[in-house]
């Protein structure tokens, strides 16, 4: 028994992962998973740290800024990026639970980064001291990022957790461990 499962349950699912069958399957797919990871930091990145400094009007619409028409494809792009990671991270099919899970936090995200980019755009328009300014802020800064970010964060939680749930893992050595040890391997053998 390693790390609470015994080696029979462990190479039942080893043996019929398609990693197992390949050779060189393993190391094609460390390699496209951390290009997938890479992929998914860079536009993190960029969707977190581009909108402050585009700030600029729209020229087709300029009461809207370029920020905002970059935060619409946020959602987009970052869930479908989350999606990737999540079925890359084990090797058995997802849990019907695994997959309401994902769909409820991608929920959230969606409502909270819309309902911020909605009311930070309104928000710009209306006075702070106003009632409609007071209601403005609430939902840009307080609630919109509440429900955007505890989404963020549970959905960026979910591939490692499913590896370490037994799902196994397309990264050699990863199958079965606990605490996250997907982004353990890849941070502690350089990719």
């Amino acid at each position: 028994m390693v790390d609470g499962t015994d080696s029979a349950t462990e190479d039942r699912y080893t043996a019929s992962s398609p990693m197992a069958t390949q050779p060189g399957a393993a190391a094609k797919g460390m390699e496209a998973s951390s290009k997938l990871i890479l992929l998914f930091a860079g536009c993190f990145a960029a969707f977190l740290m581009l909108p402050p400094v585009l700030g600029m009007p729209f020229l087709p619409y300029p009461p809207i800024s370029v920020a905002d028409v970059l935060d619409l494809f946020t959602p987009l792009i970052l869930i479908l990026l989350y999606w990737l990671l999540l079925i890359r991270a084990g090797v058995r099919p997802l849990s019907l639970g695994q997959i309401l899970v994902f769909l409820v936090l991608a929920a959230l995200w969606v409502e909270g980064q819309g309902m911020h980019l909605a009311a930070n755009s309104i928000h710009h328009f209306v006075t702070d001291d106003s009632t409609a300014g007071a209601v403005a802020n609430f939902y840009d800064e307080v609630l919109g990022h509440y429900l955007w970010h505890v989404a963020a964060m549970g959905l960026t939680a979910m591939a490692p957790v499913a590896g370490a749930r037994g799902y196994g893992s397309h990264w050699p050595g990863t199958a079965n461990r606990s605490g996250g040890a997907v982004w353990v391997h890849l941070f502690r053998h350089g990719s």
